[in-house]
């Protein structure tokens, strides 16, 4: 608001890991967005077969022609050849407004899902959005890569309630150690989703975005603390990998709500998932207030191989999380074995691995009546797919 003056503003990413030939690329897909009004052509080049963009409306991708304008807000996918090349945005007005973005909750395959992008030319937060918006799901999500530059089994995601984030150990977000999910670069594509079905069903959504939610990111890590059991899963097809987590503490419920985030899939590749209430679960929390909590884990696998299941990371004090395979008949201590090999048909793995966590036992040692953090129960079912029991006592 500082700047005065006429003239044109030039705003500058540089973009790498393009590769092609002929009419095939094989490089990079880059998600991002415009910081101001321009058009296709003198952002991106000209359309051609080895320099593409893509809008995304309603489940489905489309062509951007050169003479199109660029919506600030909106997200957009851009492919080209060159190892490296320097995008340059042009125009009279940088995006300095806040925005109320009206999100339909169309129907199909992916309804309620929306490609936007942060017009701002500084981080935003991702919590401040969630706090401001209606209809939406507190959530939201990114393409990934691995270490090698290739494209990834993932989607990193983010749960505005949690504080925790999924696949961020493929990319680091801004430089080493210096941010977090919770804030979204500079002309960074997400996906957000109104919630197309029950118990967090909304027509539509108001996204709404804000200067106020904006800053610069410095050695902001985040803390998982608040959550005494957590454990990472991922699954390895290859060097590419999907991840999923299961978190607990005593204030969650095992009903889907706000703690959890739905899975979004990227088609074709390994994905693993939990499931709660007939939701697909990339971020499943749930209470621990019992001696065991089983979590049945979902696998969907493109081929017939063989895979890798890994333990990336885990909180878990005095306590146990084992792996089971029921078509092997086997039990692993996941905390001191991390890595399990096994080779499946493609298709559908619903009713072969289960997560087991045993709690700790926190008896009071003072003088008085022993008591314990968790209580003993008979076991039951609790949302339809979480097995919750006692340690027999």
């Amino acid at each position: 608001s500082s700047v005065t003056g006429s003239g044109t503003y030039n705003v500058k990413q540089t973009i790498d890991n393009g590769a092609g030939s002929g009419s095939t690329l094989s490089g990079r897909f880059w998600y991002l967005g415009s910081p101001l009004t321009c058009t296709r052509s003198s952002a991106f080049g000209n359309s051609g077969d080895l320099n593409k963009v893509w809008s995304f409306t309603n489940g489905a991708y489309a062509a951007v022609a050169n003479a199109s304008n660029l919506t600030a807000t909106k997200g957009y996918v851009h492919r080209r050849s060159e190892a490296t090349s320097t995008l340059t945005f042009s125009g009279t007005n940088l995006f300095k407004t806040d925005t109320t973005i009206a999100l339909s909750n169309n129907a199909g395959t992916y309804g309620g899902w929306h490609l936007v992008s942060n017009p701002y030319t500084a981080y935003l937060n991702w919590n401040q959005i969630v706090s401001n918006s209606t209809g939406i799901s507190n959530t939201y999500y990114i393409r990934s890569y691995h270490s090698s530059n290739q494209d990834v089994n993932a989607l990193i995601s983010y749960n505005a309630s949690s504080g925790l984030e999924s696949n961020t150990s493929s990319f680091s977000l801004g430089s080493a150690g210096s941010t977090t999910a919770q804030y979204i670069a500079p002309l960074q594509a997400f996906w957000v989703k109104v919630p197309t079905t029950s118990p967090l069903s909304a027509t539509a959504g108001q996204l709404n975005l804000q200067r106020a939610f904006t800053s610069h990111q410095t050695g902001t890590l985040k803390n998982t603390g608040v959550y005494p059991v957590l454990a990472r899963v991922n699954l390895y097809d290859g060097a590419k990998f999907d991840q999923m987590l299961v978190y607990m503490n005593e204030f969650m419920t095992n009903a889907v709500d706000q703690n959890d985030s739905e899975k979004m899939f990227v088609s074709g590749v390994a994905s693993i998932y939990t499931m709660a209430s007939g939701k697909k679960l990339v971020m499943n929390g749930l209470k621990n207030n019992k001696k065991k909590i089983s979590v049945p884990l979902y696998l969907e696998l493109p081929t017939s191989k063989v895979y890798q299941l890994q333990l990336s990371e885990y909180i878990m004090e005095d306590g146990l999380i084992l792996l089971e395979d029921k078509q092997e008949g086997t039990m692993q201590d996941f905390t001191i074995h991390d890595t399990y090999a096994f080779y499946a048909n493609s298709g559908v793995l619903s009713n072969r691995f289960v997560l087991h966590f045993f709690m700790p036992d926190a008896t009071i040692t003072a003088q008085g009546p022993s008591n314990s953090w968790v209580q003993d129960e008979n076991e039951v079912n609790e949302g339809g797919s979480i097995l919750v029991s006692s340690n027999g006592r």
